[in-house]
């Protein structure tokens, strides 16, 4: 007996990973059937790591124009006062700037999540839990990022981290560190694609009505991407 309990069990996680594993790829096509699997059995830990994965190979290529990006900054050069930056502290600014993406790439879904649960739990009058609304917030941060991963041939290209598919070549000599650049790039093909699969994963996972889930996208998703304007606005006055 205790041995079928045991063969089952291990049938289940093979089971398990597989879907995890699947809905890597399902979330670009077949985002329903990805979150009504979600709603009956959460995975987090195969999705969290490509996640992080994908966001440490994007900041290990991107490194080198990131790297010339602080080096050019004027606050960094009035600090140097002329003098060229050591090569450690050089290697140490590239080391994080590369684990500085992968830590806030990891922070996105939880902060979406937990915006989600406060919405859609206790504005909406839905009830789901914060495992289930954090997986689906993973998977839709691993389409952004994957999408993103795409665009990074561009950027080597152009050496510029202004190049994508978004608004915000409008106002890219304004730089990226700009109040309207980071507005604008808000307005990008993934930034939307993500609204939009994250609509049908809460609509699914709180069994709302197609549109009632976009508004909560919109409530998460959408609102972190507004918070980070108000940082940079904020950054912005008090330079």
């Amino acid at each position: 007996m205790e041995l079928e309990k045991s063969n089952s069990e291990v049938v289940m996680e093979k089971s398990s990973s597989s879907f995890a594993l699947k809905g890597i790829f399902e979330v670009f096509y077949d985002p329903t059937s990805l979150f009504k699997k979600i709603k009956e059995s959460p995975t987090i830990l195969v999705p969290y790591v490509v996640l992080f994965a994908v966001s440490l190979i994007i900041g290990y290529f991107l490194s080198d124009i990131i790297m010339q990006m602080q080096l050019d900054s004027p606050e960094l050069q009035e600090q140097l006062k002329g003098q060229e930056l050591p090569e450690t502290a050089k290697s140490i600014m590239e080391l994080m700037s590369v684990l500085g993406l992968g830590i806030s790439m990891l922070l996105t879904p939880l902060c979406t999540a937990a915006l989600a649960l406060f919405f859609g739990n206790f504005v909406m009058g839905g009830k789901a839990t914060f495992k289930t609304l954090f997986s689906a917030m993973i998977y839709c941060e691993v389409l952004y990022i994957i999408g993103n991963l795409f665009l990074v041939p561009m950027v080597l290209a152009k050496g510029d981290l202004t190049t994508g598919i978004s608004l915000g070549f409008l106002v890219a000599d304004q730089g990226i560190q700009s109040v309207a650049f980071t507005a604008l790039s808000k307005i990008s093909l993934f930034h939307l694609w993500e609204i939009i699969v994250a609509g049908i994963g809460l609509s699914v996972i709180y069994e709302f009505p197609r549109n009632k889930g976009y508004v909560l996208s919109v409530l998460s998703v959408g609102l972190l991407s507004i918070l980070h304007i108000g940082a940079a606005a904020l950054g912005a006055m008090f330079k």
